[in-house]
């Protein structure tokens, strides 16, 4: 019997409940026999459903919410033996996993895409004891992402985290990072390092260039401890697709990591839009892990 689990987020964006659930179950009855629907109540509900869905013998698990719910889900199922099929339905403010891999975040489009058979295998990322599918962020400007609150991100989407990051960007207060990348040490003064496992960073397109879903590597891009005006012109670079060298910016790859914080004091990270774990970090790359259904 083919099985098909669908685990959604109340609060991420709009309500699965109501005429979209029927409209989920019919284009999943499609290719299975069975649809089952998980709906979270609180922090740990998904990767819960997902190690259910793995260890009961579901092909395919479908997540409806944003970045943080798919990745809460992935970290429930990456140590499974065997793993369902994961289709996204992005319901989250910035979704940006679906953005890369080019799912419609037109709900009724997102659906279409269950009834279909195309997959894609893509990599996860580790930091410390979870999973992540898109960000790992540090600094000022990450940090005040956090205090967006559920009805500024309702009102303004992906611009909530702008004006709220652009605030902190210009009263950063810096940090002293160690970094140890595959083998490679170095330290350096950091207003913001973001870790990304693809090309694009908050919906942001071509933060990493030339970087992949599947390549087998996380990409680090730190920004320096300089003037305002100094970290203002690394901005265009920061946008544009074919990046040059900026004497404010760092840019590295790699498969493996461990960063953290010169002398005291502690510091928590952002992982997928959610507040993750205190540095210390260890970081690896786990190649092509998932598989996603994709247009």
């Amino acid at each position: 019997m083919r099985k098909a689990m669908v685990i959604y987020n109340p609060s991420s964006g709009q309500n699965l409940a109501g005429e979209y659930e029927e409209v989920v179950r019919a284009s999943l009855l499609s290719r299975h026999d069975q649809v089952d629907f998980r709906q979270t109540h609180g922090a740990g509900d998904a990767a819960k459903f997902a190690t259910e869905a793995a260890r009961s013998g579901y092909g395919t698990l479908v997540v409806a919410g944003g970045d943080g719910t798919v990745s809460e889900a992935v970290t429930g199922l990456a140590d499974e033996a065997k793993r369902p099929v994961i289709g996204i339905l992005p319901h989250g403010t910035v979704n940006n996993l679906a953005r890369m891999l080019g799912i419609p975040l037109d709900i009724a489009e997102a659906i279409d895409v269950l009834a279909k058979d195309h997959t894609q295998a893509i990599d996860i990322g580790q930091v410390n004891d979870r999973y992540f599918i898109s960000t790992v962020s540090m600094g000022s400007v990450p940090e005040s992402v956090q205090e967006v609150n559920p009805e500024t991100k309702s009102k303004w989407g992906p611009l909530a985290y702008l004006f709220k990051g652009i605030g902190a960007f210009l009263d950063s207060n810096a940090r002293v990072y160690e970094i140890l990348a595959d083998g490679e040490r170095f330290e350096g003064c950091y207003q913001m390092l973001v870790v990304g496992m693809g090309p694009s960073v908050y919906g942001l397109e071509h933060f990493y260039e030339n970087a992949r879903l599947d390549d087998g590597k996380m990409h680090l891009l730190a920004l320096k401890d300089v003037s305002i005006l100094e970290s203002l012109s690394a901005l265009p670079e920061i946008f544009k697709a074919e990046k040059q060298e900026h004497d404010a910016l760092d840019m590295i790859s790699f498969q493996t990591a461990e960063i953290s914080v010169v002398g005291e004091g502690q510091q928590t990270v952002t992982v997928d839009g959610d507040t993750g774990t205190a540095l210390p970090l260890r970081l690896r790359t786990v190649p092509q892990h998932i598989q996603v259904l994709v247009p």
